[in-house]
């Protein structure tokens, strides 16, 4: 199951990140939390909503791009296989570097404006 911690931060955002993020994970939207997420941390309040649709579509084609190709991959059965745990564990670093990048990029550093 995916994870969504918010990296504790100076950064009024966070709270809302959260808030944001529980209560989409209770309604089983692991992706919209994603992407609600995202777009409080990284895209101006002020974006038009077109850019915001284009934004989202995006985000949302690069979740099924990966889970698409994941699920068609998974070996037959009920136990994950070992390959099947290799993957996702792949899968899950590749994303965490990713993540990391993102946090360094959008978070404000303690004391900025």
């Amino acid at each position: 199951m995916a994870s969504f911690s918010v990296r504790p931060m100076a950064d009024p955002r966070v709270t809302l990140i959260q808030e944001i993020a529980q209560d989409l994970l209770d309604q089983g939207l692991v992706v919209e939390a994603g992407w609600e997420m995202y777009r409080v941390m990284a895209l101006p309040h002020s974006a038009p909503t077109s850019e915001l649709d284009r934004v989202k579509e995006a985000f949302f084609a690069g979740a099924q791009h990966v889970l698409g190709p994941v699920m068609s991959a998974l070996e037959p059965g009920v136990e994950p296989s070992e390959t099947d745990i290799r993957r996702m564990h792949a899968l899950a670093q590749e994303l965490d570097r990713f993540s990391d990048l993102l946090w360094l990029k959008y978070s404000r550093p303690m004391g900025s404006a």
